[in-house]
């Protein structure tokens, strides 16, 4: 009898161990079905989709792209498409730049010849506007190619910005615009953290250069209007939606690294490292992968029966909860408030080495991913305030209003809060005859150290100013580019 009750009570830690041998990982088609609700909320049930046409688009670039890329340079290397001989960013030697040029020019008119660009204006009329869904575990790569094909279409709409404003060609340049942030915002409806941080990037490129052109060109009102409008119109992704899908995101991370068993499901040693792939594929898309401790891990599923003595997934879940209310919380407080939150005491003990690992890596990710969702959108709207002060000077003779309040609500809806700093925008108005870099007013916020520094427009540190206090340290983000600054830069 003793030896039934043994088996009675072992039979449970066989099955667990036998899951853990097998990777028999959790179910989570309710969690991705969850994930989807969150990422369709407000999308009409019928109506043409934008998958279609930003798929024609993708897969027309990338054979655009392929082509071009069989061309070969008079130096005798293969060439590179890339845009940036056409956008200033190409770092290769000026020779090389000046050879491909001509290449990027005809790849970017091929685009235009096969419909890539009027396809993602297309799809972004569509009223149906979700593209990627969650994904099952296991599949979360099947959309590099066209995350590829999309961020080369975004730097061809870079490249035809700068031609267009070059020409003075602005039904082209509004295109261009409307074209990138239709990507950006299509991008940032993914339920994939990849996905979402390139459209973040899409938005960035045409934000930086419309504010570059509105301070160093003569702009005309009727192209700030229509500028401003495809601002309004191309929203990112509301926040709650964003803190929503975190939350789902955590307990399909967690679902896909611990089995079902009998025991309350135990960690799934082996499936770290494949898993955890997206955080070294968002390091590396930010440029900060350096390597990481998981590389090393073993994946023989031998290993795996060590997950025994470890917390279950029930107990670590409610650990993880406890710890995504408090970041749900934190995202409401602006960026320095949020930095003196002392974190959750994580349990102690080998049992919970998992835990802390959990926390460690999906927090991570999470406030970087915040982070840049909360900058991005600061930013655009920084560049809307932009616009509604250019379309005010347009219409009362160049003269800017003298408190941004005036401009509520004829020009923009409301005035944006600091998230970054926490402190009002630093608004002034100047003479621009004093003025020695010729600025009719300054708009800027006082960035990550808190300090208002002036607002001198520096492009090189404007980015880093919206990070933490150390590399936002002496800077402001300056949205008004002084009228001088082109020629300074020559």
């Amino acid at each position: 009898m003793w030896i039934v009750a043994l088996l009675l009570m072992l039979w449970p830690w066989g099955v667990e161990g036998w899951l853990l041998v097998q990777q028999q990982a959790t179910p989570t088609a309710g969690l991705v079905e969850r994930g989807n609700a969150i990422i369709r909320r407000g999308e009409p049930e019928v109506g043409e989709s934008a998958t279609e046409p930003l798929k024609r688009a993708t897969e027309t670039a990338t054979r655009v792209t392929q082509k071009a890329q069989e061309a070969e340079l008079p130096n005798g290397e293969q060439y590179v498409l890339w845009f940036g001989e056409i956008t200033g960013s190409d770092s290769r030697p000026p020779e090389v730049r000046s050879e491909g040029r001509p290449h990027a020019i005809a790849a970017l008119e091929e685009m235009r010849k096969q419909g890539v660009f009027d396809a993602v204006l297309e799809a972004g009329r569509a009223p149906r506007d979700v593209v990627w869904l969650i994904k099952e575990p296991g599949k979360q790569f099947e959309q590099e190619v066209a995350l590829g094909a999309l961020r080369q279409i975004v730097r061809a709409n870079s490249a035809r910005q700068v031609l267009a404003a070059e020409a003075g060609d602005w039904d082209e340049y509004v295109s261009a615009v409307e074209c990138t942030l239709v990507i950006g915002r299509l991008s940032g409806r993914s339920g994939a953290i990849l996905n979402r941080l390139v459209g973040l990037a899409a938005v960035t490129m045409p934000l930086e250069r419309v504010l570059v052109d509105i301070g160093t060109r003569d702009v005309p009102g009727e192209v700030l209007d229509r500028l401003s409008a495809v601002f309004e119109r191309e929203r990112m992704t509301p926040p709650d939606a964003t803190i929503d899908l975190i939350g789902v995101d955590l307990e399909l991370t967690a679902a896909q690294l611990f089995t079902d068993g009998p025991t309350g499901g135990r960690p799934i040693y082996s499936k770290f490292r494949m898993s955890f792939e997206f955080i070294r594929a968002i390091q590396r898309f930010l440029g900060e992968y350096e390597g990481s401790w998981f590389d090393w891990l073993p994946e023989d599923a031998a290993w795996n029966l060590t997950g025994l003595v470890m917390a279950s997934r029930a107990e670590t879940l409610r650990v993880l909860r406890h710890a995504y209310d408090e970041f749900r919380t934190n995202t409401a407080l602006a960026r320095p408030e949020r930095r003196l939150r002392v974190k959750m005491p994580l349990p102690k003990g080998v049992r919970h080495t998992y835990t802390r690992i959990l926390e460690d890596l999906c927090f991570g990710a999470y406030e970087k991913w915040w982070d840049t969702e909360e900058a991005t959108a600061f930013r655009l709207d920084g560049a809307r305030l932009v616009l509604a002060v250019e379309r005010y000077r347009d219409r009362h003779a160049g003269q800017a209003p003298q408190r941004l309040e005036a401009l509520v609500p004829e020009y923009v809806a409301s005035l944006p809060r600091d998230p970054i700093s926490g402190k009002p925008l630093v608004y002034r108005v100047l003479d621009a005859a004093a003025d020695p870099q010729g600025r009719s007013y300054v708009l800027y916020s006082v960035g990550g150290d808190g300090i208002d520094n002036g607002g001198e427009y520096d492009p090189m540190r404007n980015q880093s100013s919206l990070m933490g206090p150390a590399t936002a340290s002496g800077h402001d983000y300056v949205f008004s580019v002084p009228p001088t600054w082109r020629e300074e830069k020559r």
